[in-house]
């Protein structure tokens, strides 16, 4: 984790208090609804998730905070 990674996680844990979050505090965190949050989860493209019990489609999905800040600080995408 560098530096800006860190100071991210510290400020949302600071926040949540907690290092899995829902769908519903991950969407807002990186400011997309909770349906995109879903669409990104399908495509393969969202953030990384962990399922916490059951498996297939029952599983209640929870977002590791480290994977949300990876997600902010290395989702960048080049331009043209």
């Amino acid at each position: 984790m560098n530096s800006e990674q860190k100071e991210l996680f510290q400020t949302l844990f600071g926040t949540y208090k907690k290092a899995l979050l829902s769908r519903k505090e991950t969407a807002g965190i990186i400011g997309v609804s909770v349906a995109t949050l879903d669409r990104l989860k399908a495509q393969g493209i969202g953030v990384e998730y962990k399922k916490m019990d059951g498996k297939g489609k029952n599983g209640t999905v929870k977002y590791p905070l480290q994977a949300i800040v990876r997600y902010l600080t290395d989702n960048h995408v080049k331009t043209a």
